[in-house]
């Protein structure tokens, strides 16, 4: 029977080491998102791990740059916003979370 590993998707890690050893301890990995591009990385593990195919694996930094806002950019943002009033979400849109998700980016490196 095959062994499966849990991943553990995490903002940050904090500077000890207690995070790390539960994970361990459990048989998990960890995944960074405070990571530039930590979907490429979750991608690349779970094609090693379970031979699972995605683009993402394979992508450089500038074509994962241009997936990810693309992807971001066809996220239904109405269906997370139903109980918000017109005007709270007209305030709001994918292109500007797109902005703020990318300067974010861009301060970590």
């Amino acid at each position: 029977m095959a062994r499966y590993f849990p991943y553990v998707i995490v903002d940050r890690l904090p500077n000890t080491s207690k995070t790390r050893q539960a994970a361990e301890k459990a048989g998990a990995e960890i995944v960074q998102m405070s990571l530039r591009f930590w979907p490429r990385d979750l991608a690349r593990r779970l094609r090693n791990q379970f031979n699972y195919r995605h683009e993402l694996a394979e992508m450089s930094d500038d074509e994962i740059s241009r997936y990810l806002s693309s992807k971001i950019e066809e996220i239904p943002i109405q269906e997370f916003v139903a109980g918000m009033s017109a005007s709270d979400i007209s305030r709001h849109s994918a292109a500007e979370e797109r902005e703020t998700y990318d300067s974010n980016q861009s301060t970590l490196f």
